[in-house]
């Protein structure tokens, strides 16, 4: 059985390969090729926990939305899948 962390890491990798598929800006392709698999739990712990704790990671990947290329037509899909990782990095490192 994958221990929590390399299951988050081989999340985090699919994560990453699904925003690089659409097309993301410099800015946030630069931000995912600065993912570290050694900082993963840490910073889902103290970025992401607290804005899905408060509600506002919906707001965040409208922002994250802006920085892609989405097939028309595969908007709410996409946002739909960036929301469902996000919770599911919360609801592992929070059980």
């Amino acid at each position: 059985m994958a221990s929590k962390q390399e299951f988050l890491e081989a999340k985090a990798e699919n994560f990453k390969k699904f925003l690089m598929g659409l097309e993301p800006n410099d800015a946030s392709r630069d931000f995912l090729e600065k993912f570290d698999k050694k900082t993963l739990i840490p910073t889902i712990l103290t970025q992401l926990v607290p804005l899905v704790s408060a509600g506002l990671h919906k707001k965040i990947v409208g922002e994250i939305l802006k920085g892609l290329v989405i097939p028309e037509g595969s908007e709410e899909e996409v946002e739909k899948k960036i929301i469902a990782y996000f919770e599911m990095f919360c609801d592992v490192v929070s059980s």
